[in-house]
């Protein structure tokens, strides 16, 4: 467990329009009671939110606004929970402003809130923590390393099937799309977790009507990792069983009902386990830890990112029908510049070739009207058709120079990781 000295006083912040920080807010305070500075709920919380936040157990001082945080250097960390557009503008001029992120994500949030995390961490370095608890438990991480250690033997599948109740009042067993992307993008990270990064996705629905399907099935694989195929359908309860099988063994792990503790299963058993835990807050203290002594923490970027790439290949499977290759290339100011500029580049050089032609073809019309009446002699042109050449030289080498000027620009535009 850490130690209270290692989380300073009033470093901490949160930004929520739900409940769900609570239960780690309130391991916190037991680490080092004063280490929440602040807790913003919107610009007009409900009642209910704010009596959740205001309970007994939970004292936590919550703020009117939260624009005082931008220059308070002690605060270090923002514990992120919404997706309204206030909160969604506060989490991105804080993290523009150099505070690392713990974040609860969300598929409002979209592959855009990762993609602005990730331009912004090119330029002021900040770590990102997603929150998802099922990565974070103790069996998965156990699975993990069955799979990095073959304990399960070659030919590894893995197979996540999830029945959830329908929402719909009509009485039809179908799942709506907001229902069916709700539960992908939150067990996409768990597979990733498990054996990504992915390098093809394929997507399907059965018994698709409308904005509603029956059944939706996600193929991903990877030329070195194991294939997982995902499955999501109606059910009477909540149900979530993931199995990983290979040629030596298989291991099951379920969850029942509303709970979260996970019902570990292998065959064959294996004598020298231990019962896997459900404190999957006890993982997080300790990322949280290791973040105030001063280690960098990469890859929660790299997991957030994924997860809602895998989100948008699905969507853009089920769109095309077929098959798509997955490319993870995290965006930064470099790379847009350097892909920018090479599409300038291009049209550039174009216009360069048509120009050349044009101001050929100008003075080829000049050199025939105003030929001289002694062979050899110097073509002599009037001072408006002089200036018209010098217009068109320019207006032809001008924007090919200007465009290779501009490429010092790509000194301007490293991060301060490379400078």
């Amino acid at each position: 467990m850490p130690d209270p000295v290692t989380i300073p006083t009033r470093s901490i912040v949160c930004i929520a329009d739900d409940s769900a920080p609570i239960p780690l807010l309130r391991e916190l305070r037991k680490i080092s009671p004063n280490c929440i500075a602040g807790v913003w709920l919107g610009l007009n919380p409900s009642p209910t939110l704010r009596a959740s936040w205001e309970s007994p157990e939970d004292q936590s001082p919550i703020v009117p606004e939260w624009e005082n945080w931008l220059s308070a250097s002690e605060i270090r960390l923002i514990i992120f929970s919404g997706q309204s557009s206030a909160h969604l503008e506060a989490l991105r001029q804080l993290a523009a402003a150099g505070k690392s992120v713990i974040i609860y994500p969300q598929l409002a949030h979209e592959l855009s809130l990762a993609y602005e995390l990730s331009l912004g961490a090119d330029q002021t370095p900040i770590d990102v923590f997603p929150v998802r608890p099922r990565c974070l438990h103790s069996a998965l991480r156990d699975l993990r390393d069955d799979f990095r250690s073959q304990t399960l033997g070659q030919g590894v599948h893995l197979q996540l099937e999830r029945k959830i109740p329908p929402r719909s009042e009509s009485g039809h067993r179908l799942l709506s799309v907001t229902q069916l992307e709700e539960c992908w993008v939150e067990d996409a990270a768990v597979l990733d977790f498990l054996a990504g990064p992915f390098g093809q996705l394929t997507a399907t629905r059965a018994g698709a009507s409308g904005s509603e399907a029956a059944l939706q099935q996600i193929i991903v694989s990877s030329q070195e990792g194991p294939q997982a195929v995902w499955s999501c359908s109606p059910g009477e309860t909540e149900e979530w069983k993931l199995t990983a099988a290979g040629e030596t063994g298989k291991i099951e792990l379920s969850i029942t009902s509303s709970g979260e503790d996970l019902n570990v299963t292998r065959i064959p058993p294996k004598s020298d386990s231990t019962p896997a835990t459900g404190q999957w807050t006890r993982f997080l203290l300790e990322q949280i830890h290791t973040f105030f002594q001063g280690t960098p923490h990469p890859e929660g970027l790299k997991e957030l990112i994924r997860s809602y790439e895998l989100l948008d290949a699905s969507r853009r499977s089920l769109k095309r029908r077929r098959t798509i290759d997955l490319y993870y290339d995290a965006p930064t100011e470099r790379g847009n510049f350097k892909t920018q500029m090479a599409a300038i580049g291009c049209g550039v050089l174009m216009y360069t070739l048509f120009a050349m032609l044009a101001t050929l073809g100008l003075g080829e019309l000049l050199r025939a009207g105003f030929a001289p009446e002694v062979e050899g002699a110097p073509l002599d042109l009037p001072p408006s058709m002089k200036f018209l050449m010098q217009v068109a030289r320019i207006l032809t080498f001008g924007p090919l120079a200007l465009f290779l000027g501009l490429q010092f620009l790509m000194y301007f535009t490293r991060s301060s990781r490379e400078r």
